[in-house]
């Protein structure tokens, strides 16, 4: 990543907030809430803080259950959001990275990134609850999952059939059983029914294995029959469902070293599926601990609020699937 560093606060619901350079500044609106003659600064993503030294005495800016700090002074009040502290030796990690999850919830919706996606993606969504279901967070998006009113997000002008058994996911964990949307999506599995599997174009690639095995997560969490197996066939998305079991090791294929270092999402979910050790991650007090680099739906430009450095590397963090993918893995080996 640039070697330029920032912080983000502003969990879940809260505002957003950023801190570069001895300035705090709102990420939407672009106002100084708060600007000081920083003589050093320390990022600490474990504890959700920066300390700054001004006029020779330590300042923390922080962020916990009850909102945002200066020091003594709440400036962002907002609770509701559950922030365990974890146990075992990546504790401090899996802090880290659950405040990376939280702060991309912008609007009430998880977007992947809160600075070049103005949008959710149902993919990345469907991961980050999944994540936020462990920390008890679901209610923090449960409002925009009521509000879908669309199968599938239209990945340049496509319908993906992934998009189904996400949709339908999102909907049980939030116990909309009743929600127009579930009968909608399932009548869309016969256009893209093969046998006892579906297939059509993820990613410009049919990966059936990938699509049945989130439609089988849907309909698990709506509680609806289920007639489907996932297909025996070469995929590599496989490795992306690795919360379903079911169909044993498919054919070892893997993702390769460039999908990897711009989407280290795949790779961490890789490493899951395979139970291998995961991809290398920076200093558990760095932030963003997570990103992603070359998505053809991101404008990097926005990265230049950070640091012009960003937007010309076409890099952004803190990133929610990342985050949510390599919480998940560490959480599942602590558990």
């Amino acid at each position: 990543m640039p070697s330029s560093r920032f912080f983000v606060f502003g969990e879940g619901l809260r505002r957003k907030l950023l801190y570069r350079r001895g300035t705090l500044s709102d990420i939407k609106t672009g106002e100084i809430v708060w600007r000081g003659a920083v003589t050093r600064e320390t990022i600490r993503a474990t504890e959700t803080a920066v300390d700054v030294m001004v006029g020779g005495k330590r300042l923390r800016l922080r962020e916990d259950e009850s909102g945002i700090w200066i020091g003594t002074e709440r400036i962002v009040s907002g609770g509701g959001i559950k922030r365990p502290r974890f146990a075992g030796p990546d504790a401090g990690r899996l802090r880290a990275l659950h405040h990376e999850v939280l702060v991309n919830i912008v609007d009430g919706k998880p977007v992947p990134n809160l600075f070049v996606y103005d949008k959710p993606w149902r993919r990345d969504a469907a991961m980050m609850a999944m994540c936020l279901e462990t920390t008890g967070n679901l209610d923090l998006i449960k409002p925009w999952i009521n509000s879908l009113d669309t199968v599938f997000d239209n990945n340049a002008g496509l319908e993906e059939p992934d998009n189904i058994g996400q949709t339908l996911y999102l909907l049980g964990l939030a116990g909309a059983n009743d929600h127009p949307l579930v009968a909608r999506a399932v009548r869309e599995v016969a256009r893209f029914r093969q046998g006892n599997h579906i297939a059509g174009t993820t990613d410009g690639h049919t990966h059936a294995a990938y699509q049945t095995a989130w439609l089988k997560a849907g309909l698990k969490a709506l509680r609806l029959p289920d007639a489907y197996r996932v297909p025996w066939r070469a995929d590599h998305y496989r490795s992306l469902a690795w919360w379903l079991p079911e169909g044993g090791l498919p054919y070892p294929l893997r993702f390769g070293a460039g999908n990897v270092r711009d989407y280290p999402y795949l790779a961490w979910a890789e490493a899951h599926y395979w139970k291998s050790a995961p991809p290398p991650m920076p200093n558990a007090e760095m932030f963003p601990q997570s990103w992603e680099a070359n998505g053809a739906a991101a404008d990097y430009q926005k990265m230049a609020m950070v640091d012009p450095e960003w937007a010309k590397a076409r890099i952004a963090g803190p990133h929610g699937w990342h985050a949510a993918e390599a919480f998940l893995y560490l959480s599942r080996q602590a558990g």
